[in-house]
């Protein structure tokens, strides 16, 4: 009797954590594309709603623009890490920084938050859970849900493995905060990650380093 009991104790405690999953196996990238051209709308933390055209080219290039008015350009070094370009097309500027100087200007992204969309949260501050809903389907493509839980909020995300980011971005309440509208993976053009020569040029990494 005993035994028994402790058998289904075991067993109830395996199928009680069967559905969390670390972040790696949730959201791989290791089978994404090469290359991702996407159109989003999604909605910001004060309720705005905004239109996202991104180009990625494998771990080496990639390009967000938000809005038609700021552009977000980043390009893999030699070292392997990466050299980020911002530009506003309105003031008709351009901000060159790396990683190490956004973080210590309180900007926190890095290259899969950037390329591939969600951020991860610090370790022991989140789970992550498959949620037994039906996939859903924006053409040739597919996406499984899962529920990433913080301590203040939690989203359902529909992740691609094939494309490597989420099509569908639902907040606490259900409502849609991030929607892929159209996607292509075919080979993406130089002339994308080509910033304009005619911009005012700001070396923000200088200003952290002056000669």
């Amino acid at each position: 009797m005993i035994l028994r009991l402790l058998s289904l104790f075991f067993l109830f405690y395996a199928w009680a954590f069967s559905n969390t999953l670390s972040w790696e196996r949730a959201f791989s990238v290791s089978h994404a594309v090469k290359y991702l051209h996407m159109i989003v709308h999604y909605t910001d933390a004060e309720g705005k709603s905004h239109r996202l055209e991104y180009w990625r080219d494998g771990d080496r290039r990639l390009r967000r623009s938000t809005d038609d008015k700021m552009d977000l350009y980043a390009f893999k070094t030699k070292d392997g890490d990466y050299q980020y370009f911002v530009v506003n097309r309105q003031k008709a500027i351009v901000v060159k920084i790396n990683r190490t100087n956004l973080y210590r200007l309180g900007a926190f992204y890095n290259w899969y938050s950037l390329a591939h969309v969600l951020r991860r949260p610090p370790e022991k501050t989140y789970s992550v859970e498959a949620l037994k809903r039906k996939p859903y389907r924006l053409g040739n493509y597919y996406c499984n849900w899962y529920l990433i839980k913080e301590s203040q909020r939690s989203h359902s995300v529909c992740w691609s493995e094939k494309l490597g980011v989420p099509l569908l971005i639902e907040d606490q309440k259900g409502k849609t905060i991030w929607k892929v509208q159209k996607v292509s993976t075919q080979p993406i053009q130089d002339s994308v990650f080509r910033i304009r020569s005619d911009l005012l040029q700001i070396d923000a990494d200088e200003e952290f380093y002056p000669e």
